[in-house]
């Protein structure tokens, strides 16, 4: 069974409406159940197929509801919408056929809030006083009832059931109340990662698991062809961040959107740059993105602490090195010369050229090609660098 955690934080207020908060916890309460089931082998992660989480391994199937709430005062009482939907999902997969094997099916409904003092459905909870017997005899009470249209579904779905449905369906369905909700959830995430790196690169792993995650997460819910998560794939992504930590190597954390308006980079210096050359704007819009992903990625790398500012100016005048040495060819090719089409072109000649060679990888396993040629830009940006001949000049 899944352990109950009673640490709830009970002052969280929250913007997001129940919906939003609701999917994003389904997907983060995955992970944090598959890092807490590392001994259970050939584990597996559905989402959206059976119910919101299917966790399959070789021992059984465990079907789980999640319920996200934001108030204090949501309950679970006898006749509980959150307990009856829950009943019907269950119920209408084993009167389908879905479910044959129920007896060997768990069926969790985890929920941040609190079963009613005085509700049956404490008898649902796992520990002493757990009493299925007395609360099927509740549920077919209730049931019977079908005068409340909106609970009536659910009770005919119950009602439907043969008499052994029913009673092995309530035999093995579990309520966890109580819940941790997203905010503690996602720091017990944090918790079970933080020993596998030092303490200054906690949140990068944290960063990298979670996006790789939500990656999985997609590909479950759209036609990508993937219909699970394994285990020994997220084994395998946590130890591949981890070896993007290591002092010789650094991890691409930084995601965004790449553009296709220039616009608002005119006013950019290494933009200026690039026009005087008359470079295309296909060009023009690979150096832009490689722009904004490299000065979001060292700014990410200093705030995690993973790397220095003197390593990273080391690693810019190696850059500049690099480039004085080329450029400086170049100009002295042309010296003397004045016409302006003829300067263009050598700009333009060099750029294309520099620009797909091989450069200085800021750490000895970091191979990411966006990083230097962003950093050369970045350089642009503050005028040490330029393509064009004349640039120092030709740019205010």
């Amino acid at each position: 069974m899944i352990e109950k955690r009673n640490n709830m934080d009970k002052n969280v207020s929250f913007e997001a409406k129940d919906p939003s908060l609701g999917y994003y916890y389904q997907v983060l309460y995955s992970l944090y159940l598959m890092l807490g089931r590392r001994e259970i082998p050939n584990l597996t992660i559905k989402l959206e197929d059976l119910d919101d989480l299917v966790i399959n391994c070789s021992e059984n199937l465990h079907l789980i509801q999640l319920k996200h709430h934001n108030t204090e005062d949501s309950s679970l009482s006898d006749r509980s919408l959150d307990f009856w939907k829950t009943i019907r999902v269950w119920s209408s997969e084993i009167k389908q056929g879905k479910i044959k094997e129920i007896d060997n099916t768990i069926f969790s409904l985890i929920t941040t809030g609190k079963v009613s003092d005085n509700s049956f459905l404490l008898k649902l909870k796992d520990g002493k006083s757990r009493d299925a017997e007395y609360a099927l005899k509740e549920m077919i009470k209730i049931s019977a009832d079908q005068s409340v249209e909106s609970t009536k579904k659910a009770y005919e779905a119950f009602s439907n059931l043969s008499d052994t449905q029913k009673k092995l369906l309530v035999n093995n369905v579990y309520i966890i109340d109580q819940e941790v909700d997203i905010v503690e959830v996602t720091k017990l995430i944090e918790s079970q990662l933080k020993y596998n790196v030092p303490q200054n690169k906690v949140n990068a792993l944290f960063d990298g698991v979670i996006g790789w995650w939500l990656k999985q997460c997609i590909n479950l819910l759209s036609n990508s062809g993937q219909s699970e998560i394994k285990d020994i794939d997220l084994q395998n992504a946590i130890w591949a961040i981890i070896e993007t930590l290591k002092q010789d190597n650094l991890p691409d954390s930084f995601v965004l959107d790449l553009i296709e308006n220039l616009n608002e980079y005119e006013n950019h210096i290494f933009f200026k740059q690039l026009k005087l050359i008359a470079l295309g704007n296909r060009s023009l819009l690979n150096a832009v993105n490689n722009f904004r992903k490299a000065y979001g990625q060292k700014n990410k790398w200093l705030q995690d602490g993973l790397i220095m500012p003197d390593e990273l100016e080391k690693y810019e005048n190696n850059l500049y090195d690099n480039w004085n040495i080329m450029f400086s060819i170049v100009v002295d090719k042309i010296d003397g010369t004045e016409n302006s089409q003829q300067l263009i072109q050598a700009g333009q000649d060099f750029y294309n050229e520099f620009i797909v060679k091989s450069h200085p990888n800021i750490r000895p396993n970091y191979s990411s090609v966006y990083y230097p040629i962003g950093s050369y830009h970045m350089l642009a940006e503050e005028k040490r660098i330029g393509w064009h001949p004349n640039y120092d000049k030709l740019i205010d």
